[in-house]
């Protein structure tokens, strides 16, 4: 909102301190349009400085291309819209704070206090190290563990039931999640180990997110129908066609408006471009009685929680989430730096790229023993 006290200036300079404090792209890009000069020959810059923590994390990592260890300088060139129209060059410098010899030679026991100030395992990472390999946010860095929740790829049991979950979007990002859930049954690995399951366990094997590759939290703008008819096809490519059922979606998709919804739109049936036809797409509704926000993102925290073996026995006893890691990099991009609100710790910042972890938040939710989990206190 601050944007409008400064459309219309001009400026050749422009900065922004600790860029991750803002929860969207939005503020940044919208200013650079005041970076403009009618003098020639004078220089325009834009500047930003931050820490790999906070509430846009995973924007301005996806933005820099941040994914990898970095330890050294970053240039991105020749970036094109949507349009084909050039994108200025964008360019990450890493830095430590240990470069900071002025501050240190004034302040030699600053490390330490720093070290004492951080509240969290990645949020010392990020202050002490500037890694960006970190989960950030608040929702879930106290309980997430990539060597346990994100997992390899394997061949899912055709025992097993897949759902899809649905977050609708168009000019924000639609979100898609495919998800096996597991009957109890042990499963094969690609190294030919075998790994044992509780029934319950559920697994997100799929994914497509509905965003602009190169603007953060922007969407796609797409039809109900061509998202629907976009499912199909990467269902018959993942050969899982036959297997997907009824899945949950934002209740918000049943709104009938002059006799038109998103949900009516997407269960008509589907011609693919090669003539065959298939059956449309039909969605459960998700819950969205009183308090179902809060509750779902504490369903989503035990399941998560329930991953993890028990610490004495090493035994797990109730049902638990897993990601496979290289099929849903957007939901580690998005879901893991997800912020609480300030003002409801229960809940996520609205502000922050939300999608996925709403549509994760629907199937979560609509499991079973997911109300059971979401009761218990202490989380």
């Amino acid at each position: 909102d601050d944007y409008e006290n400064y459309h219309g200036h001009e400026y050749s300079w422009l900065a922004f301190e600790e860029l991750c404090n803002w929860a969207s792209s939005l503020p940044l890009v919208k200013m650079m349009s005041t970076v403009r000069c009618s003098t020639p020959g004078v220089p325009m810059r834009v500047r930003s400085t931050t820490n790999p923590y906070g509430p846009g994390h995973g924007w301005v990592k996806r933005r820099y291309n941040l994914h990898l260890p970095i330890r050294d300088r970053r240039v991105m060139r020749n970036l094109k819209d949507d349009d084909g129209n050039p994108v200025p060059d964008r360019v990450s410098i890493h830095s430590d704070v240990r470069e900071n010899k002025i501050l240190l030679d004034a302040d030699p026991h600053y490390l330490d206090k720093l070290r004492a100030s951080c509240r969290s395992e990645a949020e010392r990472k990020a202050w002490m190290e500037g890694s960006w390999d970190i989960v950030a946010g608040g929702m879930f860095d106290d309980i997430w563990d990539s060597n346990i929740h994100s997992v390899l790829p394997f061949q899912i049991p055709h025992t097993w039931k897949i759902k899809p979950s649905f977050d609708w979007g168009s000019a924000k990002p639609f979100s898609l999640g495919w998800w096996a859930i597991s009957d109890g049954s042990d499963v094969r690995l690609r190294n030919g180990m075998y790994r044992s399951t509780l029934r319950g366990d559920i697994f997100r094997m799929r994914e497509w997110y509905g965003c602009h590759p190169n603007e953060p939290n922007v969407g796609l703008k797409m039809t109900a129908s061509d998202i629907a008819k976009g499912m199909v096809e990467r269902q018959l490519k993942w050969g899982i066609q036959n297997a997907v059922r009824r899945g949950v979606a934002d209740a918000a998709i049943f709104t009938v408006e002059n006799g038109h919804s998103v949900e009516l739109d997407m269960k008509k049936p589907i011609r693919l471009d090669n003539g065959q036809e298939y059956p449309g797409i039909t969605w459960d509704p998700s819950d969205k009685k009183p308090g179902s926000r809060r509750l779902g993102w504490l369903a989503c925290r035990q399941y998560l929680m329930n991953a993890k073996p028990n610490a004495v026995t090493g035994i797990r006893e109730r049902p638990g989430m897993f990601i496979f890691g290289q099929m849903c990099s957007d939901w580690l991009n998005t879901v893991l730096s997800l912020p609480r609100d300030q003002d409801d710790p229960d809940d996520v910042d609205t502000e922050a790229e939300d999608h996925q972890g709403d549509e994760t938040r629907y199937f979560v939710f609509s499991q079973p023993n997911a109300v059971g989990m979401a009761t218990y206190t202490g989380l």
